[in-house]
Order: structure tokens, then sequence, then C-alpha cells
């Protein structure tokens, strides 16, 4: 608890030291390959840290514009393994995509282990 707590102070004390911005003119880079076909898509980047079997768990939701919609984070406790704290990142990312009622999501991550585990499924559950 008490690491938890130095963490959050931590978080507090680096988020003050940010200049300020307005959430709905931030803009984040594209990638290059990405084309928009569907106007009311929504993207949604996700990322998750783990250490000691506790996760932080983070979403942005941008629009095809790249313009960000809104954001959330979390913190999780008993999560098994890095990979397992990416799975919960996108699973957290689209229950608050389904409260704001956004239908149309590409989930964007950078673990490559979870996107070959959900890929290989997917192809063999297709067969």
């Amino acid at each position: 608890m008490e690491t938890i707590t130095k963490a959050l102070e931590s978080l507090k004390e680096w988020e003050s030291a940010q200049p300020p911005t307005d959430k709905l003119q931030q803009r984040l880079p594209l990638p290059p390959q990405i084309k928009h076909q569907n106007p009311r898509e929504i993207f949604c980047n996700t990322d998750a840290s783990w250490k000691a079997r506790n996760a932080g768990l983070a979403w942005i939701f941008t629009d095809g514009s790249n313009l960000e919609l809104d954001r959330g984070s979390l913190f999780q406790s008993s999560v098994s393994s890095p990979c397992t704290a990416e799975a919960l990142a996108i699973r957290e990312a689209l229950i608050d995509a389904a409260s704001r009622q956004f239908s149309h999501i590409c989930i964007r991550t950078d673990s490559q282990v979870l996107v070959q585990a959900i890929s290989s499924r997917q192809n063999t559950s297709e067969l």
C-alpha cells in the first residue's frame, strides 16, 4: 500500500509539472500506414505496465482525424504477467468504449505477443 501511495503521489507531482493542455485540441501523431475507411471509426491506443503482480492500464480514444476524444486509466492488482496486463488494458478500454456508445473501434496495442495470441485463436476459430 505504501508503494502504491508513493507512486500515486509521484504521478500527481509529475502531472502538475506538465504544461496545461486542452485535451480536445491535443493531437497524437498518426502512423503513416493508417487509412481511414469508416468516418465513424474510433481508434483506441492501449498500453499497460506491470511489476510484481500490479498493473497500470491505460487507453486513449481518438477519431479519424486523430483528435483525442477521451482517455482512461486503471490500477489492477493480482495480475499474473505483463501480457495479461496488456489484455486487461484492452478489456477495460472496450468496456469504456461501450459505455460511451462507441461502436466502431480499432484497437492499437504494442504487445506483439498478445496480438499473435488473439490472431492465432481467431484464425483457428474460423476453420
